[in-house]
This record gives C-alpha cells, structure tokens and sequence, in this order.
C-alpha cells in the first residue's frame, strides 16, 4: 500500500531501564516499541508488510534484536482522528497514491 506521507507523526519517548520490557526480549538493552495509530480498513497484509519494513530498519540502522521489537496496531474510523479544521474520513483503498 502506497498512501501520502504529508500526516506521519513520530514520537520517540526514552525510557528508564526496567520501564518497559517485551516478553521474549534479550539481554540487549535496545528495544522498539511502535504503537501505529491507524484508521481501520488496511488488509492484514499491510499491516505486516509495514511492520516488518519498521523492524527491518530497526535491526539495520540500530541494531535492534529481533527478540527486542513489537509492533501494535490501534485502530480508528476516520471521524475519530480530527485536527482542529478537519474531521478525518474513513480510509478505502482508492486513496492510494505513489507518494
């Protein structure tokens, strides 16, 4: 699934040690903990398909332990996701685009 880029938002939250843990996690002490907050209607394989893609830059470009990362999608319906001029829409697959 290819959609617009232009509403991503990225918040990295440092944590103390012991704070959070994922129960098959190694002695390493780097994790990835990504909570997606989505609209409903993408397939099960997009959603994997992206979660593998964020753990496969983990491991590459933090070395990020395989055992050391969870992926947790939050689903919404459109009008639950509002900025203070919009309410959003429900997503459907002739949103894609090539951004």
């Amino acid at each position: 699934m290819q959609t617009g880029t232009d509403h991503v938002a990225v918040v990295i939250r440092p944590r103390e040690e012991g704070e959070l843990s994922i129960g098959r996690q190694t002695d390493d002490d780097r994790l990835l903990f990504l909570d997606a907050e989505i609209r409903t209607g993408r397939t099960f394989e997009q959603k994997r398909s992206f979660a593998l893609e964020v753990m496969n830059l983990a491991a590459d470009e933090f070395a990020v332990p395989e055992p050391n990362m969870k992926v947790v999608f939050t689903e919404h319906e459109g009008r639950q996701m509002m900025g203070y001029d919009r309410v959003g829409s429900d997503w459907n697959p002739d949103e894609e685009t090539d951004a």
